[in-house]
């Protein structure tokens, strides 16, 4: 109880800074959520509009309601408990929020795993929200995708503007509100129009952008979901007002991350795709994709448990060993 009401004294605190820092500063919220591929559409959006602006983010996954606040001041988060730490890094946000913002733009993921839990996010007023996917997550607590769409598509009543991957969110959910759109869908605002693998190095792209100019970029991220990060990339970036140009020079900076389809080096020439750090349908089955296109002699799956699914978690689990193809794969452990 102490804790609880610890943190909600902080994150109040916090967002009022927050809201200071922006009332006394010009700069632009881009702001990232969905159930699947978040953190690494965050990284690959933060490092293409680095090409040509200034701007803050987090490495990590700081995007819950106490830590959202910290990655505009950049700040790391201190023991709860550790009020001197809480005290000094307060004094310093206060004396941040008064100043000049040395940013040009602020990309920040926007988590949750309950209902209710995003419209906390409202003070921040997003230029720009992106919706990665609307998939299964944290089903023991949302029951239900109605339940995950209503929580992700929360956002979309407090940004200015919304960019969303239609491949990935059943149209269903998205009737009736505004957005442009990104994927390989032909009625997509923004979409990929070729691809050409290679291999373990990544992929070629051509991306038509919603003005329908053609930018093309040769990017490290692998797999159609790969591809796809880089386009939320692109297209963030267009919906902000950088030149193609530039949008071509940042998409080559974007790298894989750690725990999410990252290149690895194994014994005997094998090569190791580390997508460890969590997992869902939608994930698993993008990484077998990965796995199933790629020319070697011989494939390993090595699968571990999809956490938080719920009363699904059992159907989830079997769709996943149904995907599983065995004229492909040599071992599945």
């Amino acid at each position: 109880m102490i804790k609880k009401l610890g943190k909600a004294v902080l994150c109040m605190k916090l967002e009022s800074q927050v809201k200071r820092l922006r009332a006394n500063n010009d700069f632009m919220i881009v702001a990232v959520g969905g159930s699947v591929g978040k953190t690494s559409t965050k990284l690959a959006i933060a490092k293409t509009l680095g090409a040509s602006k200034k701007v803050i983010y987090q490495d990590g996954n700081y995007n819950d309601r106490l830590t959202v606040p910290l990655v505009l001041f950049g700040e790391t988060e201190p023991a709860i408990f550790n009020i001197p730490a809480w005290i000094s890094l307060l004094r310093r946000t206060a004396k941040i929020s008064k100043q000049k913002f040395p940013y040009d733009a602020a990309v920040l993921e926007l988590g949750t795993d309950a209902p209710g839990q995003m419209e906390q996010f409202a003070y921040l007023k997003p230029d720009l929200y992106v919706l990665s996917s609307i998939a299964p997550e944290h089903m023991e607590y949302f029951g239900s995708l109605d339940a995950v769409a209503t929580e992700e598509l929360q956002p979309l009543s407090f940004a200015k503007h919304a960019l969303i991957n239609t491949d990935d969110s059943e149209a269903e959910y998205l009737a009736g509100h505004t957005f442009a759109s990104y994927g390989f869908s032909d009625s997509a605002d923004y979409r990929i129009t070729n691809t050409t693998q290679r291999d373990f190095l990544g992929q070629r792209l051509t991306i038509e952008l919603a003005s329908g100019q053609k930018i093309e970029a040769e990017v490290a991220a692998l797999g159609k979901q790969g591809a796809k990060l880089v386009l939320a990339a692109a297209a963030a970036a267009h919906q902000t007002g950088v030149a193609p140009k530039d949008i071509i020079k940042g998409l080559q900076q974007i790298t894989p991350v750690p725990g999410r389809m990252q290149i690895l080096s194994g014994i005997k020439n094998s090569v190791l795709i580390d997508d460890t750090y969590n997992a869902s349908p939608l994930a698993v089955k993008a990484a077998l994709d990965v796995l199933y296109n790629a020319n070697v002699r011989q494939r390993i799956a090595i699968l571990g448990t999809m956490n938080e699914m719920g009363e699904g978690s059992a159907h989830m689990h079997e769709e996943i060993g149904e995907y599983c193809d065995p004229t492909k794969l040599a071992h599945l452990m």
